[in-house]
């Protein structure tokens, strides 16, 4: 760099050379080769893996209104749902029938039989049972109590069904004979002179492998030896539609005119949720007794079928099943003012502050919750089982208050010019603040189910005095202190789960104020041209996310994250 300075003119140049080493990069060996093979019903190699999935439904409902007296009126009904079970149209769907995937291979191999209604074989066969008993009730009533119009209580009970979502079958066509995975993933611990020199190539994929063994396809018949890169999503047979009882009480009062309060009680119980589990498990009690090596039974990241899986035809066995259960708790206090003189201006303001609790005892398989798992640390029942998983949802809030506005300006002018600058200006705004969501805590690396994933952490001296929903002060601290658990070195044996119970801590809080500024301008008697403003966290705060949840990384308790920063948006519309 030369640099020369003269007075008030300081003139730079420079130039560089840098020289990178591309070496690791150019040894020609394959770390890691995978590949999915595609099949159709008659054994041949197709070049995709497209679905023709089908679900017939039938819904009818009776429903009734009766005002019993002047200012007491009930609804009552009920609703019937048939919600068929999934089927692909050209037979390409098969399922474990009448078979346990976690226990010993039956006599010949295990049986993938082909499900579901399908032109290619007549079959009565389907992915898991029919559900007939889908008889949803409701009962509703509103009754004002005083018959002055300034009071209404208001109630209501129901249930209410769902399909199962297309991910759950869809992910069924992953079911042998029609995909398989080859992968090749050769162990290098160290990259020096002597292992290049012996190791040999990572042999090719070869796309003539045929994955099936015997002649027929129906039934597929598997080895009961040998570890196959095979991987299933069988279903319960009794499997059922999930369903929520909804429950409402609510008072509604009006104080003064324009000014109403409204107290409300919203009650939700879920069952028959979708719950994945790995319905094979390495087996902890068989720990090492193949090798006689003193190996982890597993770890977060591979799990080490040495130890001896509960079954070797299968790699994992996604055993989705209907049994998790949620419960949902609610009081909201509201309080609604309307503004209805037009010389002060028009508007509405709100504020309402909702207390409650969410808990059940599974995250959603698919898409689980920030700070959480989504298979349960405990699928073998050797430490609890579901049972373990109860704790708070991952959308758990506990205390909620939002307030919002909306305010039209009175300003008004004689003057043609002067009235299009300062009438039709208006402005709103929603104030929100809100407890943070819940999170759990897990070891790195140590997994002492045999599930793949990591184990719950146990804290240091017995379970401290803390609430499950205890919350950790932002100012200080996002996330709780390591000093509070064990190591990883001496806390869990196999089989083991942390005491650590599931969402037992809470993120930093929400906190945000978003405003808009409107301005309209009319053009014709229907035609008006208006701009505005909105300012997405006005106040550009800091909202910190989930903290950092793995014990023994160097992050433990500190949010790497952020809601987003001030945003600004302008909007020209023009209505006609």
């Amino acid at each position: 760099i030369l640099a020369d300075s003269r007075g008030n003119d300081i003139p730079t140049t420079g130039t560089g050379a840098t020289f990178h080493n591309f070496a690791s990069t150019l040894y020609g060996l394959v770390d890691f080769q995978t590949q999915t093979q595609f099949f159709n019903v008659r054994r041949e190699r197709t070049d995709g893996n497209s679905r023709g999935f089908r679900v017939r439904e039938l819904d009818f409902y009776v429903q009734d209104t009766w005002r019993l007296f002047s200012n007491f009126t009930l609804n009552y009904g009920v609703r019937y749902e048939f919600k068929g079970v999934p089927f692909e149209v050209n037979g390409q769907l098969t399922s474990l029938v009448g078979q346990d995937p976690s226990g010993f291979a039956p006599s010949g191999g295990f049986l993938f039989t082909q499900v579901g209604n399908n032109t290619i074989q007549e079959t009565s066969t389907k992915l898991y049972d029919d559900d007939f008993n889908n008889f949803a009730p409701r009962f509703g009533f509103a009754w004002d109590p005083f018959k002055k119009g300034k009071t209404s209580v208001r109630g209501g009970y129901g249930i209410f069904y769902d399909r199962v979502f297309g991910n759950l079958f869809t992910n069924a066509r992953g079911n042998p004979p029609f995909e398989f995975l080859f992968q090749n993933i050769p162990a290098l611990n160290d990259l020096n002179d002597a292992i290049l020199e012996n190791i040999p190539r990572t042999p090719s994929i070869q796309s003539t492998n045929i994955v099936i063994d015997g002649d027929e396809l129906v039934p597929v018949i598997f080895p009961t030896t040998g570890k196959n890169g095979v991987a299933n999503n069988p279903f319960k047979r009794d499997f059922r539609n999930l369903y929520t009882q909804n429950f409402t009480f609510g008072v509604q009062q009006e104080l003064l005119r324009n000014l109403v309060l409204e107290v409300d009680y919203v009650g939700v119980k879920g069952t028959n949720l979708l719950n994945v589990i790995d319905g094979n498990l390495t087996n902890v009690r068989r720990k090492n007794t193949v090798t006689g090596a003193n190996n982890p039974i597993s770890t977060s990241l591979r799990r080490n079928y040495l130890n001896g899986s509960l079954n070797t035809a299968f790699n994992i066995a996604f055993l989705n099943l209907a049994s998790s259960f949620s419960t949902y708790h609610a009081l909201t206090v509201r309080v609604t003012k309307t503004l209805t003189d037009g010389r002060f201006g028009t508007g509405q303001i709100q504020g309402a502050y909702t207390y409650s609790h969410a808990i059940d005892d599974g995250n959603d398989p698919l898409v689980p919750s920030t700070g959480g798992r989504a298979l349960p640390r405990d699928s073998s029942g050797f430490s609890g089982g579901q049972r373990a998983e109860r704790g708070n949802s991952g959308n758990d809030t506990r205390n909620r208050f939002v307030m919002n506005f909306i305010y039209d300006f009175p300003f008004k002018a004689s003057n043609k010019i002067v009235n299009q600058i300062v009438s039709n200006w208006s402005m709103s705004g929603i104030f929100q603040v809100q407890d943070g969501n819940p999170f759990s805590i897990f070891y790195n690396g140590l997994d002492t189910q045999g599930t793949g994933v990591s184990a719950r952490g146990r804290f240091a001296n017995g379970r401290p005095g803390i609430t499950p929903a205890s919350n950790i002060n932002p100012k200080l601290q996002t996330g709780p202190s390591s000093s509070l658990f064990a190591p990883a070195s001496v806390s869990l044996l196999d089989g083991n789960q942390g005491d650590v119970p599931r969402g037992a801590f809470v993120s930093p809080g929400f906190n945000q104020v978003d405003f808009s500024v409107i301005k309209g301008f009319s053009i014709k008697e229907k035609n008006q041209f208006s701009v505005r403003a909105d300012f997405f966290n006005l106040f550009n705060r800091v909202n910190l996310g989930i903290p950092n949840t793995t014990l023994g990384s160097p992050l433990f308790g500190i949010s790497t994250t952020a809601g987003a920063s001030r945003v600004i948006q302008f909007v020209a519309r023009y209505n006609f």
